[in-house]
């Protein structure tokens, strides 16, 4: 198969003594498109729904197979696993399997170059568990996905040149990498694995775009083309300038947002990444690609598409200024957020955002994630099992993630969580507590009964609200 791709190095000159090279690569990928597909066929959180109704309409019924569920299931359990770089505590940075082969994904295009790299990531029976999916599935990811867009794709990449250059997109990422004040390697090229998605008659124009450090993994609707999608290139980037800010200038965010009194504090930072990136990449440079096609809806969580909209006079100020985030910004964006949401640090859908499982539960941290991931919209989970006394001891201090602790019997509880607790409320019975902790809120589930779990979940969701005083039901 014959590639057709872009490469774009920019030179940018401060004042007459440096040059930054910057350089863009971009490229349709077959491998980053059918592992795409295979998780929007599975109903993957986060992948395109888009793609997934393009799936349900062509009647695929393999993915509701449970060997195939199985074979899938098993891939996912050896990749999702890693660990993390040195980092505060707020912005852990590390390699995850899933994550460095969808990385491999975008530099190398060709899946069967991709293939060759299996062994790095899967045990034998992990890859042989991925070739019996690929022998029912690629298929039929030729047929709908793969091989209808391969005629268009040197015409999508020169109409994405023209568009950069008209648009000044490198010019004004180097801005935006500036406002971030990212140390960001000049010597590493930003890398793009675009996916097409041709949706016929269908109406959802859902795609969800992937940030891999370097590399984005971004999906677009055919009929729209793939310039349409440039915003979401931008913003994708900025995930990679933010996640290059050095130690210093991360931990100067985070002592701010968490050393905040007001109660905002931490729920702006949970969500800071994401709407920031949002307001960049969707908002000011698709302004300037083209302004009559900002779309009404940026992001479709309502926290950061207002939040988004909401500082794009601030964000554009800043930027045109050529001045970097600095602490009288991270308090104009905890205003915002106190004015646009009122009661959104007591929400539980905010507060789900980020996990810690803390668990003693004779099920896998990896079971009760899936089980959360059902219920909830979240972005990061951390896991520990059994419980550590430094667990116990941490739980206290103010983090980003709320802590998930689940115990069999309340002769687990230290001392500590004892101690906000009311002790006519701690009983050996099947229960859930939520405890108010300075500006956050620690979950307590006591299950006596293992398979009382997803109901537990389920109890979780529905109360929607989070008390500012101690709550606890039994079940």
């Amino acid at each position: 198969m014959k590639n057709y791709y872009i490469t774009l190095l920019i030179l940018v000159t401060f004042g007459c003594s440096r040059v930054f090279a910057l350089e863009i690569k971009i490229d349709h990928s077959e491998s980053a498109s059918y592992l795409h597909f295979l998780a929007a066929g599975f109903q993957q959180p986060f992948s395109s729904r888009s793609l997934q109704d393009v799936i349900k309409n062509k009647n695929v019924k393999s993915f509701s197979k449970n060997k195939n569920k199985d074979d899938y299931n098993l891939l996912k359990s050896y990749l999702q696993n890693g660990y993390n770089f040195d980092s505060p505590n707020s912005r852990p940075s590390g390699v995850y399997g899933e994550d460095a082969l969808n990385l491999l994904s975008v530099t190398n295009p060709s899946l069967t170059e991709l293939e060759k790299n299996l062994s790095a990531f899967l045990p034998y029976d992990g890859i042989n568990a991925y070739y019996r999916l690929k022998k029912v599935f690629y298929p039929e990811f030729e047929k709908i996905l793969w091989d209808s867009s391969t005629k268009n794709h040197e015409q999508e990449m020169l109409k994405i040149k023209t568009a950069m250059e008209n648009s000044r997109f490198v010019e004004n990422l180097e801005k935006a990498k500036k406002f971030y004040a990212s140390e960001y390697p000049e010597n590493l090229a930003l890398k793009v694995a675009l996916i097409p998605i041709n949706i016929g008659n269908g109406s959802i124009r859902h795609t969800s775009a992937t940030n891999l450090k370097d590399a984005q993994i971004v999906p677009y609707i055919s009929q729209l083309g793939a310039v349409s999608n440039l915003g979401v290139i931008f913003h994708e980037f900025c995930h990679a300038f933010y996640e290059a800010q050095s130690y210093k200038k991360q931990k100067e965010i985070e002592d701010y947002y968490l050393g905040h009194k007001s109660f905002h504090a931490l729920f702006t930072y949970r969500y800071f990444n994401e709407f920031i990136a949002t307001v960049l990449g969707n908002g000011w440079y698709q302004e300037k690609l083209d302004a009559s096609k900002i779309s009404k809806s940026w992001y479709d969580v309502e926290y950061i598409d207002k939040m988004a909209k909401a500082l794009l006079p601030e964000v554009t100020k800043y930027v045109e200024l050529g001045k970097s985030m600095d602490q009288s910004f991270l308090e104009k964006t905890i205003n915002v957020a106190e004015q646009l949401f009122p009661d959104a640090p007591f929400q539980v859908e905010s507060n789900m955002i980020a996990i810690k499982i803390l668990s003693n539960l004779n099920i896998s941290t990896s079971a009760i994630s899936e089980s959360l991931r059902k219920k909830f919209r979240i972005q990061s989970i951390n896991k520990s099992a059994p419980i550590q006394s430094e667990d116990w001891n941490e739980l206290t201090k103010v983090g980003v993630a709320t802590p998930l602790t689940i115990t069999n019997s309340k002769e687990e509880l230290s001392p500590e969580i004892k101690s906000l607790l009311n002790e006519k409320t701690i009983k050996d019975v099947n229960m859930i507590a939520v405890i108010p902790v300075k500006n956050r809120f620690i979950v307590w589930m006591n299950l006596r009964d293992k398979a009382k779990l997803d109901g537990a979940i389920e109890i979780l969701r529905d109360k929607k609200i989070f008390d500012k005083t101690l709550w606890v039901k039994e079940f």
